[in-house]
C-alpha cells in the first residue's frame, strides 16, 4: 500500500521536475498546439516566490513526487475590491495515483490560503470528461462555477 503525503516544495528536485514535465505533456491542447517547453521553468519561477505569494504543493507516494498543485495569491489588485484570493494555476496527479489522495493537494492549498488570511480560493479544470467529473467534485467541496475561460493561440 502506498503512503501519501503533501509538502510545500522549498527546493527543486529531479522528481518534481519529472512530474511537472508530465503534467505539461498531458495538457489537452487543441489543434495540435503543443505545450510550451519553457513551462517547467515558469513553474520554477512562480514557485520560488515568497511563500506569501506562491506555493508549489507536491504529493508524494512513498516519498516520490506523483502530483503537484501550483497556486498564487492575488489580493492587491483593484479589481478584486479587497477580496483576498488564492488561485490554482496547475493541478496534476499521475493517473495511477488519482483518487481521494489527489484531494490532499487541494486541502493543503486551502490550509495554506487560510494561514495567509485568504478568504477565497479558486480551482479550475479542462472542458473534457475528467473536467465534468471534477466539476461535481468541486461543488461537493463548496466551490461554485463563476465563469468560462477561452484560449486563443496567437500566431
Amino acid at each position: 500500500m502506498t503512503t501519501y503525503s503533501v509538502l510545500i516544495a522549498d527546493a527543486w528536485s529531479q522528481g518534481i521536475q519529472n512530474v511537472c514535465e508530465e503534467a505539461i505533456s498531458n495538457i489537452p491542447y487543441r489543434n495540435g498546439v503543443p505545450a510550451d517547453p519553457s513551462l517547467p521553468d515558469a513553474i520554477v519561477d512562480i514557485a520560488s516566490q515568497d511563500i506569501r505569494h506562491a506555493a508549489l504543493f507536491v504529493l508524494t507516494g512513498d516519498g516520490v513526487p506523483v502530483g503537484i498543485l501550483l497556486a498564487v495569491t492575488a489580493s492587491n489588485h483593484p479589481a478584486l475590491a479587497g477580496v483576498k484570493l488564492a488561485q490554482e494555476l496547475a493541478w496534476y496527479v499521475q493517473p495511477e495515483h488519482r483518487g481521494s489522495q489527489s484531494w490532499m493537494l487541494v486541502t493543503a492549498y486551502e490550509d495554506w490560503a487560510k494561514m495567509l488570511g485568504i478568504t477565497r480560493t479558486t480551482m479550475s479544470h479542462f472542458n473534457d470528461a475528467i473536467g465534468q467529473t471534477l466539476a461535481t467534485a468541486f461543488a461537493t467541496r463548496g466551490y461554485a462555477p463563476v465563469e468560462y475561460s477561452y484560449i486563443k493561440e496567437l500566431t
